[in-house]
């Protein structure tokens, strides 16, 4: 049996029955996970399109300068910039009190 293109996805349209089942279309033809990696650049190709390309993760830094326009590290009253040196998770308030110790203490 062959049948053409638009007839397929006609057919295969008829089947989603209602908004909540939209998404399974995407487990067919060229979006599934099996053929995804091969024939998705092949799609692009046909449609004469760039493959979209992944950006970085915007960091802490990047996302306030973006966001507030200003500069987490800027020292406001010396016009220095701080560094940054290490990042501290504490479980509890008992491991605050320790860090601030620690801290103080070896100044």
């Amino acid at each position: 049996m062959l049948i053409s293109q638009s007839e397929m996805v006609d057919r295969l349209v008829s089947h989603i029955s209602a908004d909540k089942n939209f998404r399974a279309i995407k487990y067919y033809g060229f979006l599934s996970n099996r053929k995804q990696g091969e024939a998705l650049p092949l799609v692009y190709d046909l449609l004469d399109q760039e493959e979209p390309v992944e950006s970085k993760p915007l960091n802490y830094t990047q996302i306030m300068h973006y966001l507030a326009r200003i500069d987490p590290y800027e020292r406001i009253l010396c016009d220095d910039r701080m560094s940054f040196v290490s990042t501290v998770f504490l479980n509890s308030c008992n491991g605050i009190i320790k860090s601030i110790n620690d801290i103080f203490y070896s100044l």
